[in-house]
C-alpha cells in the first residue's frame, strides 16, 4: 500500500521537479487519502492505467536492512501534479509501490527523523540519481536502494538582537561552497525544528526571518559550515529587526487572541482595505483612509500599547458591498498589503466581517 505526502516547502533547484507547496513556516504535513496526479501523466502516457510497481529492498550503511524507513517515489523527466507516493520498509527492508502511473522513476529516502532527505541526501542533491523505467510492457521494476551516509543536523537558536525575545519562523539558503551560484535549497520553516543538511561538505549559509535583517554572520559569501553524518550543530544566531516596529513588538502570541470572534472586541490594529486606501482602526486619522505604501510608517508610529497580542493586525474588507470597479482596487490594495506586512514582520491573524470602527476602538 502506498501514501502520498506533498511536498516539502522549500525551493527545489532540481530540473527533475517543481515545488507545489505552501509557506506554513515550512513545515511538511501529510495529505492522507489523496491520489498521486502526474499533470503530464507519466510522459504523455496518460490514456495508460495506474498499474505500475515498484518494490526493492533498502541497505543500511553497515549493510543491514533498513527497518521502518519512509521512502518517496519521484517521477523524473516531467511536472508533478500535487503530490508524492510514499510508503516504509518492512522489518526486511522490504518496500513496494503500487498503483503508479507509468513512466520514469527514482527512489529515495524522506526520513527526517532518521537523517534523510530529499534535499540532503535524496533525489534533489543528486546530479543523476538512479531509475527506473515501467512502461505497458514492463509495468514492474525491482529498485534496491543502498543508503548514502545520513545528512548533518542544523539547529538554531534565534532570538531578536534587540529584545533578546526569541523569533519563531526562520528563512535558511544553504550552497556548496565548491559551487554557491546553485542554492541546494532556501525556503522557511519553524526555528524550533533541524534543518537537514548534505553532511560532509563545505557549506555556505544565509539566515534571515521577516521582519528582521539578515545575520551578520552570512552577509556576503554566507557563513561556512560543515557537519558530520548524523552530528548536530547549533547556531546562536541574534537577528537585528528591520524596523522600528520589530524593535519594539515582540512576535504575535495566538493565545492571547484566538477566542476572538467579534471584530468589536479585537484590541490590535485592524487595517480596512478599501478600494480608496486602508483606513487603521485605533488611529486618530477620523477614518480617513491612507495609501497602502504608507500603512509601515503609520503601524510604526502607533505605541506599544497598541499591540497588546504582539505583532498581528487584523484584516477586514469591503468587497461584498463594493461595485465590480471597486471589488478589483480592493484586491489589488490587498495584494500590495500583505507584502508589506511581511516585510514588517506582522501577520494577518484575524479577518473579522467587520471591525470596531477607529473612534471606537480603545487601547487597554
Amino acid at each position: 500500500m502506498i501514501h502520498t505526502r506533498l511536498i516539502p516547502s522549500q525551493c527545489i533547484l532540481s530540473p527533475f521537479y517543481l515545488v507545489l507547496a505552501s509557506f506554513v513556516m515550512g513545515k511538511l504535513l501529510p495529505l492522507a487519502g489523496v491520489v498521486f496526479l502526474s499533470a503530464v501523466a507519466a510522459q504523455g502516457q496518460g490514456q495508460s492505467p495506474n498499474k505500475g510497481v515498484i518494490y526493492g529492498t533498502v541497505v543500511a550503511l553497515n549493510g543491514t536492512p533498513a527497518k521502518g524507513l519512509t521512502l518517496s517515489a519521484m517521477p523524473l523527466g516531467v511536472t508533478l501534479g500535487m503530490a508524492l507516493p510514499w510508503t516504509k520498509t518492512n522489518e526486511a527492508g522490504v518496500y513496494r509501490f503500487e498503483h503508479l502511473p507509468l513512466g520514469r522513476y527514482t527512489v529515495y529516502a524522506e526520513d527526517k527523523e532518521a537523517g534523510y532527505s530529499i534535499f540532503s541526501t535524496g533525489a534533489g542533491g543528486m546530479g543523476h540519481p538512479s531509475e527506473v523505467e515501467l512502461t505497458a510492457g514492463h509495468p514492474e521494476a525491482e529498485f534496491n536502494l543502498h543508503l548514502p551516509p545520513p545528512a548533518g543536523f542544523l539547529l538554531f537558536h534565534l532570538t531578536n538582537r534587540s529584545t533578546g525575545a526569541p523569533i519563531s519562523g526562520i528563512e535558511v539558503t544553504v550552497m556548496s561552497a565548491e559551487n554557491p551560484s546553485g542554492p541546494i535549497f532556501s525556503g522557511g520553516q519553524s526555528s524550533s525544528e533541524p534543518v537537514l543538511v548534505p553532511s560532509d561538505k563545505n557549506l555556505l549559509l544565509h539566515v534571515t526571518s521577516w521582519g528582521f535583517r539578515e545575520w551578520n554572520q552570512s552577509v556576503g559569501n554566507g557563513r561556512l559550515v560543515r557537519i558530520a553524518p548524523g552530528d548536530r550543530l547549533t547556531l546562536d544566531v541574534q537577528l537585528q529587526p528591520a524596523n522600528s516596529l520589530r524593535e519594539r513588538i515582540p512576535d504575535a502570541d495566538p493565545k492571547k487572541y484566538q477566542g476572538i470572534r467579534d471584530g468589536k472586541d479585537w484590541r490590535n490594529p485592524c487595517l480596512i482595505v478599501r478600494a480608496d486606501g486602508v483606513v487603521i482602526s485605533g488611529r486618530n486619522n477620523e477614518g480617513n483612509p491612507i495609501p497602502v505604501k504608507a500603512v509601515g510608517a503609520a503601524l510604526e508610529d502607533l505605541p506599544d500599547s497598541a499591540w497588546p497580542y504582539g505583532s498581528v493586525v487584523a484584516v477586514q474588507d469591503y468587497r461584498i458591498a463594493a461595485s465590480e470597479p471597486e471589488r478589483s482596487r480592493i484586491e489589488a490594495n490587498q495584494m500590495l498589503l500583505e507584502p508589506l506586512l511581511g516585510e514588517l514582520g506582522v501577520i494577518a491573524g484575524f479577518r473579522p466581517p467587520a471591525c470596531a470602527p477607529p473612534s471606537d476602538q480603545t487601547q487597554p
